[in-house]
């Protein structure tokens, strides 16, 4: 590799350096070899702020598939200068390692300063200071940060630990005190090379003060179809309903149904 080699995305900027080897397999190139990752940088979205990490060490290994796929063990800092008045007389540094394969990538954050919950660095990230300092508005904007993280580790493990066939999943979380209250789960799969159909859940809370309250469900559904790389139509058909005891003790009476035509050019 030479010095102008980079894995780059709109997170990732990381230069690669060392030997990997290119093979053709009928008519797909697989690359294969473990590259060192010795620097660049990492952006990570916490919320309403992004936040710079500086790569210091890694590798890339490629597995030699054709899809380009490779495992990642890179391990990147980034600086936290806590507020004055927090007790906190030092900087700290967080450690991110971005583990997992370039496919379905996994991060888990770490101090220098010994054990430290993934709530507090996150905390320290977004404020530059401990959770227990937090005002009311800024917990609740911790609480939506840390509901997504979590939403996003349940799909990771769903689809690439368990190996559910699924194309498409996704959880939308809702209330982050309730993390069934105003969820949204969605699953989707290819049929053929031009159809794709998703189906979608939510879950309301009826009554959460009591512990053995039923989840009502609402189920809906799209299905889309490619005419071609410009142009795709979709209809969806979902209940007409909203979280809250009224959604509860009046049965759903109607459902919204919709076609939409879509262009789309790229330039």
């Amino acid at each position: 590799m030479g010095q102008d080699a980079w894995l780059r995305s709109s997170e990732a900027n990381i230069q690669l350096t060392g030997s990997a080897q290119v093979n053709k397999v009928r008519n797909n190139y697989v690359l294969s070899g473990t590259l060192q990752a010795p620097r660049g940088t990492y952006r990570l979205q916490v919320g309403p702020v992004t936040r710079e990490f500086v790569v210091s060490e890694g590798t890339v290994r490629y597995l030699g598939t054709p899809d380009l796929n490779a495992e990642l063990d890179i391990s990147a800092r980034h600086v936290v200068h806590p507020l004055p008045g927090t007790g906190d007389n030092k900087d700290i540094i967080v450690i991110a390692h971005i583990q997992g394969t370039l496919l379905v990538p996994k991060l888990t954050l770490e101090s220098d300063q010994g054990a430290m919950s993934q709530t507090e660095l996150i905390s320290y990230l977004m404020f530059n200071k401990p959770s227990f300092q937090l005002g009311s508005g800024e917990t609740a904007l911790m609480g939506n940060v840390l509901a997504s993280a979590f939403a996003g580790e349940l799909e990771r493990t769903f689809v690439s630990d368990l190996g559910v066939p699924l194309d498409y999943f996704e959880i939308r979380p809702g209330d982050p005190n309730n993390p069934f209250s105003g969820a949204q789960v969605a699953a989707g799969w290819a049929i053929g090379g031009k159809t794709f159909l998703v189906l979608n859940a939510g879950f309301c809370s009826p009554n959460q003060s009591n512990q053995s309250a039923r989840l009502a469900n609402t189920l809906g559904a799209s299905l889309q179809f490619r005419f071609s790389p410009e142009w795709r139509t979709e209809a969806s058909v979902e209940p007409v309903r909203s979280c809250g005891i009224a959604s509860i003790t009046q049965p759903p009476v109607s459902r919204q149904v919709g076609f939409d035509l879509f262009w789309e050019r790229r330039y």
